[in-house]
């Protein structure tokens, strides 16, 4: 069950390239974590954020929803689910290994 935390009620999940360490306070829409970061956002702004692009067209999902993330390491896409619908823009051209994280 999702919650979002802190004053902005704001929240991202997502991966990241296995090989990068992400450094505190980092986010994911500043670079350089933009080439390292795939995202899908809560909140204002963009709900789907990879290699530096916003992309519309994803619900934004909100506190009490069940998030469910699918990555197909053979296909390289990611696609987000929410509360078992799944969202019609995903991500794709993933050729590395990656992290989930939130």
């Amino acid at each position: 069950m999702f919650q979002n935390i802190g004053i902005y009620r704001f929240a991202a999940i997502g991966i990241v390239r296995d090989s990068y360490d992400i450094p505190a306070n980092a986010y994911y829409e500043n670079e350089p974590h933009t080439d390292h970061i795939a995202a899908f956002c809560s909140g204002i702004g963009y709900p789907v954020y990879y290699k530096g692009q916003g992309t519309f067209g994803n619900d934004k999902f909100k506190d009490n929803e069940i998030l469910s993330l699918e990555f197909d390491s053979f296909k390289g896409t990611l696609i987000l689910f929410i509360d078992n619908v799944q969202q019609p823009v995903y991500i794709s051209g993933i050729k590395e290994k990656v992290r989930f994280i939130a």
